[in-house]
């Protein structure tokens, strides 16, 4: 990277260079651009333009591959979204025995109470294949709900 960076440098400086002898020609001789000499001038800016961009982009990757990685490994995120998913099937249970007649264990303030009026009756993605062996049958026949 450091001989592709070295090599633009020196791509840019003979294009500078181009560009003052053009703008000296002129000078000495008094007059303005010739359309050959415009053009070219032209094109030299935008060559400088592409070089500076590729060189600030070459200097910003270098940035990112020196950058520290994220605090928050992979197990950090992997332990929150368990904790989520333990959080919402709680909540779940909770619903489906307030609405069965039995006791509802004790509810945290950190924890959301699912009701029909917050979205109580939509089943979390991640109860729903615990919900395939769950069977409520003696419990809703139990129940006062019938």
């Amino acid at each position: 990277m450091a001989n592709e960076l070295k090599g633009l440098s020196e791509k840019k400086a003979e294009l500078v260079a181009e560009a003052d002898s053009l703008i000296a020609a002129t000078k000495d001789e008094r007059r303005a651009f010739t359309e050959e000499e415009n053009t070219r001038f032209t094109a030299i800016e935008a060559e400088i333009k592409a070089i500076n961009n590729t060189m600030d982009a070459e200097k910003r990757a270098v940035q990112l591959a020196l950058q520290p990685p994220d605090e928050e490994s992979v197990d950090d995120v992997k332990a929150k979204e368990t904790e989520s998913a333990k959080a919402e099937e709680r909540a779940f249970t909770n619903y489906v025995y307030s609405r069965c007649g039995r006791a509802v264990p004790e509810i945290r303030a950190d924890e959301q109470n699912l009701t029909m009026g917050n979205n109580g009756a939509i089943i979390p993605v991640t109860v729903i294949p615990k919900t395939e062996s769950f069977d409520i049958s003696e419990t809703i026949s139990t129940s006062n709900l019938l």
